[in-house]
């Protein structure tokens, strides 16, 4: 048996620990967070996806049951790495939310996506949201059930890299709900109550009375100390949306191989 440190408590790390250990290893998972989840806590709170609990609540057993020992609160640095001296290391650190690059970005009206889902964050009436991919239009759902009034920008077709199946329910949802959708826009300015967006014919427009703007311009992978881990001569592996945007069966295989491969 060897002694591993997954490092990162989504779908990806939770899979790897609990495969490595059903398989006689000493897994320790650390997770800078409270809980573990990752981006499944939120991913069952929108309405119709909750039946995603069920993978979770599934994890957080086996983890259990496995004996796997868990570091919450916990950002593993090198200095962990040296401390518990693991045989093997698999980094499923994820991903985290990106700001776009526009002025007016960090007004404080201006709320990432995942946090409303969550229940962090409350919003006004009038509601921008920016992006128009699967997160943008299970905001745009979760805001407009709510009787907000959604205006929705993206940069391109919406949903344009969802599977059939989302593209199709989504798009009937915004029909229903009566959400207005921008496409092809871009969004060059946010003011305390407005936001300016160019359309593709290139007259600028002053959305006005905006109450709150929405961020759900995607993911970029956190990668604090992958280097220096690298650098201690243990086997590394990347699993899951570290390497880029991945479906959640993707992050569970991947952590599971991974863990079949130690």
């Amino acid at each position: 048996a060897r002694r591993v440190a997954v490092v990162g408590g989504g779908v990806a790390g939770m899979s790897a620990a609990v495969t490595a250990a059903s398989r006689g290893h000493e897994v320790h998972l650390f997770e800078r967070d409270g809980a573990l989840g990752g981006q499944l806590l939120l991913a069952y709170l929108p309405p119709h996806r909750e039946e995603l609990e069920n993978a979770l609540r599934y994890f957080e057993r086996e983890v259990k049951r496995l004996g796997v020992t868990v570091h919450l609160n916990r950002l593993f640095t090198p200095e962990d790495a040296r401390e518990l001296k693991p045989d093997a290391i698999i980094l499923a650190t994820g991903a985290e939310s990106q700001k776009p690059d526009v002025p007016g970005v960090g007004l404080p009206h201006v709320i990432m996506g995942w946090r409303v889902i969550a229940g962090l964050e409350e919003t006004g009436r009038n509601c921008v949201i920016i992006g128009g991919g699967l997160v943008g239009m299970e905001v745009a759902d979760y805001l407009a059930h709510r009787g907000k009034r959604v205006i929705m920008i993206a940069r391109s077709a919406p949903l344009k890299k969802a599977v059939h199946a989302d593209r199709v329910y989504f798009l009937d949802r915004i029909r229903d709900l009566g959400i207005e959708v921008l496409t092809h826009t871009q969004v060059r300015e946010i003011g305390p109550d407005t936001v300016e967006v160019e359309p593709p014919n290139g007259w600028r427009r002053v959305l006005k009375d905006v109450d709150s703007v929405i961020l759900c311009t995607g993911y970029g992978p956190r990668t604090e100390h992958h280097e220096a881990l690298t650098a201690l001569g243990v086997p590394v592996q990347l699993v899951g949306d570290v390497l880029g945007s991945r479906k959640f069966f993707e992050a569970i295989e991947e952590g599971t191989l991974a863990a079949i491969t130690l």
